[in-house]
């Protein structure tokens, strides 16, 4: 998705300007990762997850965690680390989470500044190239999003339901990507 800065910049305040920005809101709860029995041995022992970098997570850097929504979120998470990481041995940590500034879009108020955000970026790739259009995703604009709204280096979480796991026989699953890692207060083994 290519669109020069100031252009970016501009849409971004003409947004605000508009009265579009997103919410920000609380959450404190337990959310569950994925990965082998040996890194979660490592991570429980340093208290400290390793981040997706910009480029390879969905919603760009950061912690990736499942809820317990709508599916169980240790049965998602084991299911992620066999199916997704290919680990021989899953485990299960859990982590304690507390922000003050969630980007949370399954508000409605957030789902429309998505929206605006989404047909802005189709309408700029279908000018530039009609063909480029399938390629804009909702993982995409998110990143999107989160890498470009004034308020993106205030985003300590954020949350979204569109984890496709086929696997697990859902479509659905609600997902947080912590970029702060000082909101994880704690983590440890899920028994």
């Amino acid at each position: 998705m290519y669109t020069p800065t100031e252009e970016i910049n501009e849409f971004f305040i003409q947004l605000g300007k508009n009265g579009f920005r997103p919410i920000l809101s609380k959450i404190e709860q337990e959310v569950f990762h994925g990965t082998s029995e040996e890194i979660a041995g490592i991570i429980v022992g340093t208290q400290h997850l390793i981040e997706s970098p910009e480029e390879r997570g969905m919603l760009g850097r950061g912690v990736y965690f499942y809820e317990n929504k709508p599916i169980a979120g240790p049965e998602i998470a084991s299911a992620w680390a066999k199916h997704d990481k290919k680990y021989s041995t899953q485990a299960v940590v859990v982590g304690h989470i507390s922000a003050e500034a969630i980007f949370d879009l399954t508000l409605k108020e957030n789902k429309n500044y998505f929206q605006l955000v989404f047909d802005w970026a189709a309408n700029k790739a279908k000018l530039a190239s009609p063909e480029d259009v399938w390629k804009l995703t909702v993982p995409k604009v998110i990143k999107f999003i989160l890498s470009n709204c004034p308020e993106r280096d205030a985003i300590q979480v954020a949350r979204w339901n569109g984890f496709k796991l086929p696997a697990l026989g859902t479509t659905c699953q609600f997902g947080l990507v912590v970029r702060d890692q000082r909101c994880i207060k704690r983590v440890w083994l899920h028994s």
